[in-house]
């Protein structure tokens, strides 16, 4: 009877054991998938948070903007206008703009600034940015160029000085 119980168990033992192994498998393969989409639901959860805060960073941003006296048009193609406002003492409500246009090289160059602005001026600037992508530095530069050409139009409206 030994040797009946013990076969039968044998026997158990090894036709059973290709189906446990199929299910530890099976389970340890259900724990690697469960972990991976773990792994991406929590990505995806990342990603939609950050484009969330990132809408309404720059909602915010172009409303401020927009407070300070600068403005953004979509143009043709890449083009993007620039509008300032707020610079000119005498006429708040004066534009001073340009249109910053991406080059099939893939760089950055200004047209139609109004008003017309020094070309050594604007290229320096426009060098900058293809230089070093650096926006803010950017647009205060162009900022302070109109203002500049403020100052510059009222010594030349005066005349020169006489002593």
């Amino acid at each position: 009877m030994c040797v009946s119980a013990c076969y039968h168990i044998h026997l158990t033992y090894t036709v059973t054991r290709p189906f446990y192994n199929k299910q530890t498998a099976i389970k340890e393969e259900e724990k690697v998938a469960f972990t991976k989409a773990e792994t991406v639901r929590k990505a995806k959860e990342r990603a939609e948070k950050a484009k969330q805060i990132t809408v309404e960073d720059l909602t915010i941003a172009v409303v401020k903007y927009r407070e300070l006296g600068l403005d953004f048009v979509k143009g043709e193609g890449t083009d993007l206008q620039f509008a300032f406002t707020k610079i000119d003492p005498n006429d708040h409500d004066r534009v001073f703009s340009f249109f910053l246009q991406i080059t099939d090289d893939e760089l950055y160059q200004v047209k139609e600034c109004c008003p017309q602005l020094e070309d050594k001026v604007v290229m320096g600037f426009v060098d900058e940015l293809n230089r070093c992508d650096d926006y803010p530095s950017f647009m205060r530069g162009m900022r302070k160029a109109f203002k500049d050409s403020i100052v510059e139009s009222t010594h030349e409206e005066r005349g020169p000085k006489f002593v």
